[in-house]
């Protein structure tokens, strides 16, 4: 099931590695404040997002199973 909306939690499984999704949905996956995701970035928990303009990020698909399953960026 990929998301129509990005405040839809994503299934992982169905996307492929290269595929992208919104801080929103990465937040609700980890169940993880924003902040408290900016601050795995900086301590390298969370490699850092993929800029697609001055205000829209997201993370690979990639990205977020590794940090959901606690693999680290470093």
């Amino acid at each position: 099931m990929a998301a129509n909306n990005e405040n839809d939690i994503v299934d992982l499984d169905s996307l492929p590695d290269g595929a992208l999704i919104s801080v929103r949905q990465l937040q609700a996956l980890a169940q993880r404040s924003r902040v408290s995701m900016w601050r795995d970035v900086r301590d390298g928990r969370l490699p850092e997002p993929v800029k697609l303009g001055p205000n829209s990020i997201r993370w690979t698909v990639a990205d977020a199973r590794q940090y959901l399953t606690g693999q680290t960026s470093k």
